[in-house]
């Protein structure tokens, strides 16, 4: 039954990254969200089995049906790791409970969001104050999915956790004239403490900028950049998605917080 299960949430997160895909593409565009999807090419309407997600793409091997031009990888991408995602947060709760049922969906809400601004900062390197602002809205919720108030040390530890990390990439933000990171980046860590948490944020943040620097190594040294580091442009935002992401379902520890704190 719940591998059954876990088949349809895998599904429902791919047609929800199909969704996804359409938000990041049109998002600040003239094109609004409704409409028919179409060729960016040769600007021919989809029919509705060219919009199957995934299934679609590798049937017509990334391919426009009609003027053959390439696909881009970006759509099974983005339909995978929303479908990925979804399943790795159902099988992280109990199920057949209200309360994980609705921390699923606060989660599956987030996570979604996160995946438009993961991708959207790649593209543009910059992550629009709407999807900040819905996003700590939605994980401001979650802190009181497990019917406890912020009087409870958990849950206080927790809100405390996004307000530090704030104040933290802030202070950095503000120091270095925004030079070193992003204010973008100061208001999505809110959403990643009250999301992951304490120990699992702190971990995560440990984990991002590991990963930032070991990719823009690799970014200059393959493509062979006569630029330095600091010269580089690097969108820091789906480092820190992918280190919390990392830390959360890793159940990573680096600084023993959760002796500290919760035992």
């Amino acid at each position: 039954m719940l591998v059954i299960i876990g088949v349809f949430v895998a599904i429902f997160g791919l047609i929800i990254g199909s969704f996804l895909n359409v938000v990041i593409l049109r998002y600040n565009s003239s094109k609004g969200i409704g409409g028919r999807s179409q060729c960016f090419s040769c600007a021919k309407k989809l029919e509705w089995y060219e919009l199957l997600p995934l299934v679609s793409f590798v049937f017509l091997r990334g391919r426009c049906r009609s003027c053959r031009s390439d696909i881009s990888y970006q759509y099974p991408m983005v339909e995978t790791a929303t479908a990925v995602l979804f399943v790795l947060l159902y099988y992280s709760i109990e199920p057949f409970t209200l309360p994980a049922m609705l921390y699923f969906v606060i989660h599956a809400i987030a996570a979604a969001i996160l995946i438009v601004i993961f991708v959207y900062d790649l593209r543009h390197k910059i992550i629009p104050d709407s999807l900040s602002f819905t996003l700590m809205a939605v994980s401001f919720i979650g802190l009181f999915v497990g019917g406890e108030s912020l009087l409870h040390l958990p849950q206080l530890i927790d809100f405390l956790s996004g307000i530090i990390f704030f104040a933290v990439f802030g202070g950095l933000w503000f120091v270095s004239k925004g030079r070193w990171i992003g204010f973008g980046d100061a208001k999505l860590v809110v959403s990643l403490g009250w999301l992951a948490g304490l120990v699992f944020g702190v971990s995560g943040i440990f984990m991002a900028f590991w990963l930032g620097a070991v990719f823009s190594v690799i970014y200059l040294v393959i493509l062979k950049k006569k630029r330095t580091i600091r010269n580089v442009e690097v969108p820091f935002a789906p480092y820190l998605i992918l280190g919390m992401y990392i830390a959360w379902f890793g159940h990573l520890d680096f600084l023993f917080l959760n002796a500290l704190f919760f035992q």
